[in-house]
């Protein structure tokens, strides 16, 4: 994939691990809980987004390549304590000879160490992240340009599913409703905003594959979802059971993707999918967008069943508990 994601480094992980991964086209991290499966795979999605995420301070350093010319370095300042940050400002401001405090009022003052702050935070923050081209370093605004804007990336928990399947609020005009199915709603009306039929041909025929065991279909339509029951007539998809929206979700963030070079992050697809839907779901991934890139962490053998061998990568291969050598 001319965008994707061709290699990560990571070093010192959780403080005592290295780990060196290539990815493919569809790579499938699998290992034993605790592992950093779901870690590795945030950091991924982490230095993609240039995002300084709780799970990338886990790590010292990580490098990730993308495509053939692009390579993000991220180094984690940790070391440096905030109160001598703060400390050092403070007395850079005081001992300054251009700048009379004297005629300073404490909130001018106080101002412009703020300034300061923000600058210095803004300045570590991108020597955290390095990027470069072709061997050359780049500044971010130019990554986004050239690199960010042109390509989709998703990252979908079906942890995180599970949990907005059962989790409910009330809207600012009073009514019940449900996390996971505000994010479907969400999905539904770029398909639906879209005068192609192209999406809304791939949703309904990427779902009604998934929904044939049970007699349910998707009905052709250009103005919303009608599922069809053969022992209750027509539903709305908020009748379906929880794991059948949560894979209406994921195949909806893969239908609205199929414009973009993407690259769809997947953490535990297994938890809302019985075996036969976990055998098919690269499958039908791959079809809705054949230009993804699919990077999947998960416990099941059954996402791997269908010719995906290759794509296997279990954590023992990939890491190296260090004691004492410094990379």
């Amino acid at each position: 994939m001319e965008f994707g994601v061709n290699s990560l480094s990571i070093r010192y992980l959780f403080g005592y691990k290295n780990v060196d991964m290539e990815l493919d086209d569809v790579t499938v991290l699998v290992g034993i809980n605790g592992s950093g499966k779901s870690t590795i795979l945030r950091i991924i999605h982490s230095l993609m987004t240039l995002s300084e995420s709780e799970n990338l301070k886990l790590c010292e350093y990580a490098t990730l390549t993308l495509g053939d010319s692009f390579r993000i370095v991220y180094e984690n300042f940790h070391r440096d304590d905030s109160k001598d940050i703060v400390k050092k400002i403070f007395l850079e401001t005081i001992n300054s000879r251009s700048i009379n405090l004297d005629r300073m009022e404490s909130e001018d003052i106080l101002r412009l160490m703020t300034t300061k702050l923000d600058n210095l935070k803004k300045h570590k923050k991108e020597n955290k992240f390095k990027i470069y081209r072709n061997g050359l370093r780049i500044n971010q605004d130019s990554f986004k340009r050239n690199y960010l804007e042109r390509i989709n990336i998703e990252f979908i928990s079906n942890v995180d599913l599970s949990a907005n399947s059962r989790l409910n609020f009330t809207t600012s005009s009073g009514e019940d409703a449900n996390v996971l199915d505000n994010s479907i709603d969400k999905e539904l009306v770029k398909i639906f905003e879209d005068k192609r039929s192209e999406k809304r041909s791939a949703l309904r025929n990427s779902m009604n594959r998934f929904l044939k065991e049970s007699g349910k279909r998707v009905r052709r339509s250009t103005s919303g979802m009608t599922i069809v029951c053969p022992h209750s007539g027509p539903l709305t998809y908020n009748h379906l059971s929880s794991g059948e929206r949560q894979l209406l979700y994921i195949m909806l963030k893969a239908v609205n993707s199929m414009d973009y070079n993407s690259v769809i992050l997947m953490d535990e697809p297994e938890i809302s999918l019985h075996l036969s839907w976990q055998e098919m779901l690269i499958d039908v991934l791959r079809e809705i967008n054949p230009d993804s890139q699919l990077i999947i962490v998960t416990h099941s053998p059954g996402i791997l069943m269908n010719g995906y061998r290759d794509a296997f990568r279990d954590m023992k291969d990939i890491e190296r508990v260090i004691i004492d050598d410094k990379f």
